[in-house]
């Protein structure tokens, strides 16, 4: 193996030398011989690792997973040996010296009377495409739909799924459509104010409408960032039906509403006040009794509005009042 001729010492320089993990494995009694970034690679030397079972041990030291490793590069070899061709690449977890598990994609050729063995190290190429598989997963099972442009255009180059279900649109017919087809209210104008703001560096929370594939309309809150990728800028935004928080507010302005009709025509002394006593509104009764207007006392506390200190126990017992709403 490797023997000391002139062509083959040429071969032994290079073998030495090369960028990449390599070992020669003797067919006849599956000696090993390593080149020296084999040894940096993996921690193992030729001494401590004289042949494959060695090798094979040190490794893979799952006995499972190296039988699993055995029986794949047997079928390898011989398959390769049949059709006189090189062997074909496989993947496996190699566990080095140090203890860190590398993945290596491995093949080979026949050389002569021994195996040349290559290892290309795709750890953190695999590890890059578990992250972006875990992201898709992420993205694609948020609740909120995400859309992301290109800069200055108002075409969709990605939707996710959640974009696609409210919608109603495939995500190959999102791909064909713009800002212009799924929002009702946008204008070239108002497009590029937000484009302008987002490149700018600054986030942008608006709302505005969509409008599905079967021309239902709802409101949404969009939080448009800018989103830099391979050197090339992209708007990314996240969109979130509101239709429910829109409801809850006409529902509670409707509701404010009637409160304040009623209050109004009440001929009682009415005011409401926020936690801290402050003052959010009083009908006109109240108005006149006290000679101001409601703007004049807005946000201050009774004590404030009536310093001679007739109005602080009345401000004592509604902050009881308010500590034990709290407690309960």
């Amino acid at each position: 193996m490797l023997k000391n001729t002139k062509p083959e010492f040429d071969f032994q320089e290079l073998f030495d030398k090369a960028a990449i993990p390599l070992c020669v494995i003797n067919k006849n009694d599956k000696k090993l011989l390593v080149n020296n970034q084999f040894q940096k690679t993996f921690g193992y030397s030729s001494e401590e690792i004289p042949s494959l079972n060695d090798w094979f041990i040190l490794a893979y030291p799952n006995p499972d997973y190296r039988k699993f490793v055995s029986e794949s590069c047997d079928k390898v070899i011989q398959k390769a040996l049949n059709e006189h061709a090189d062997f074909e690449q496989q993947e496996f977890n190699i566990t080095c010296k140090n203890g860190d598990v590398l993945t290596m994609l491995i093949s080979g050729s026949e050389v002569g009377s021994d195996y040349l063995i290559t290892f290309f190290d795709i750890t953190e190429r695999n590890k890059s495409s578990e992250e972006k598989e875990m992201l898709s997963f992420a993205i694609n099972r948020t609740s909120e739909a995400i859309f992301i442009y290109r800069k200055d255009i108002a075409d969709i180059i990605y939707a996710n799924s959640q974009a696609c279900h409210s919608l109603g649109y495939s995500r190959e017919e999102l791909m064909q459509l713009s800002t212009y087809d799924i929002d009702p209210d946008i204008t070239p104008e108002r497009i590029n104010q937000i484009l302008k703001t987002v490149h700018s560096g600054q986030p942008l929370v608006f709302e505005t409408k969509h409008k599905a594939k079967n021309g239902h309309i709802f409101p949404v809150e969009i939080v448009a960032t800018e989103y830099v990728f391979n050197n090339q800028a992209y708007s990314i935004s996240l969109v979130r039906d509101i239709s429910k928080r829109k409801k809850q507010e006409r529902i509670l302005q409707e509701s404010e509403e009637k409160y304040r009709t009623l209050a109004e025509k009440l001929p009682d002394n009415i005011a409401r006040y926020d936690k801290n006593c402050r003052t959010v509104y009083c009908n006109q009764v109240l108005e006149k009794s006290l000679n101001t207007t409601f703007d004049d006392i807005k946000g201050l506390k009774p004590s404030e509005i009536s310093p001679d200190g007739r109005f602080d126990e009345y401000e004592n017992i509604l902050l009881k009042q308010v500590s034990k709403a709290c407690l309960n």
